[in-house]
């Protein structure tokens, strides 16, 4: 959805440009026609609303827009023609379809039935309302009747509109569909990029927590899984730091069992020599529970601990 209307959104900003340079060549070309030069500068005035809307991102709105006053200008040319409506300005009728055009190309599918429908309404509307010039009311001498003249005048640019209308929805939808597979095509091999990509990131997250695990196996309890990318992976990487955290501060306990294995070991020799008449000094305090017998025996380490 999000690549149709930015493909729509080229197709105005490039219809936009083409259009004004049609536009400006065909004001140096009626000069002499007041209603015609008039409708070119309203038409090219138009234009600046479009490239707004289009940019702010309002592609449909943009579109309809864009061929309303693709069909409007060429249909100002007609009603206001200072000597009513002619023969000659009927092939303007013809020349409507190019908002028709406009409306297949930048706006939905469906939109071209509507575009075609309001163009073919406002030729009727304006065949038999607007004044006839007198070369249109001569014409009517070549049918047996005004109604024979105005269906044989009219069936002319109404059947080029439906026929366009629907010629224009078959080919755009085709091409529709060409551009959906196209898509689709790029986001499976973007998907396959993807998972080539994750399976990688994958591989080298599963790499680390092994060499990690490897390592805490041979001892060397200060390594940690890094964060990973993958939240899964990082998970399991939490997982791991937390138990050699707690291997860590339980492992310290073996060694905190021999240092007071040590310190009672040497209070009990001191109290033995004491015992003997020997003066021996108790060992230093060590952190262990020992501490509180040392403090009791040396009074010299109770006041210390004391202080």
């Amino acid at each position: 959805e999000e690549r149709e209307l930015a493909r729509r959104s080229d197709l105005i900003a490039w219809m936009v440009l083409g259009l004004l340079l049609l536009d400006l060549a065909v004001i140096g070309i009626q000069l002499d026609d007041p209603a015609s030069r008039l409708a070119m500068l309203v038409f090219a005035a138009g234009m600046f609303p479009v490239l707004w809307l289009n940019r702010k991102g309002f592609i449909c709105l943009a579109g309809t827009l864009l061929s309303l006053l693709v069909s409007g200008v060429i249909f100002g040319a007609v009603i206001f023609s200072p000597n009513g409506l002619t023969l000659g300005k009927l092939p303007d009728y013809d020349i409507m379809v190019v908002g028709v055009f406009v409306a297949a190309a930048a706006l939905p599918r469906g939109w071209t039935f509507f575009i075609a429908g309001v163009n073919c309404v406002a030729i009727v509307l304006d065949y038999l309302l607007q004044p006839h010039n007198r070369n249109l009311i001569d014409n009517t001498a070549l049918y047996t009747s005004p109604h024979e003249q105005a269906v044989a005048l009219l069936i002319r640019p109404i059947a080029l509109h439906v026929t366009f209308a629907v010629m224009a929805y078959l080919l755009l939808r085709s091409l529709d569909l060409a551009h959906r597979q196209a898509d689709r095509v790029e986001e499976i091999a973007k998907m396959e990029s993807d998972l080539v990509s994750r399976s990688n990131e994958l591989a080298v997250g599963l790499r680390m927590i092994r060499q990690v695990l490897v390592r805490v196996e041979e001892g060397n309890l200060t390594e940690r899984v890094p964060d990973l990318r993958i939240p899964l992976l990082a998970k399991v990487g939490m997982s791991i730091n937390s138990l050699i955290d707690y291997r860590a501060q339980h492992d310290s306990t073996p060694e905190r069992l021999r240092l007071t294995e040590q310190a009672a070991i040497r209070v009990a020799e001191v109290l033995d020599d004491w015992r003997h008449g020997i003066n021996s000094l108790p060992p230093a305090p060590n952190g262990t529970t020992i501490d509180a017998i040392i403090s009791k025996v040396d009074p010299y380490y109770a006041e210390e601990g004391n202080a």
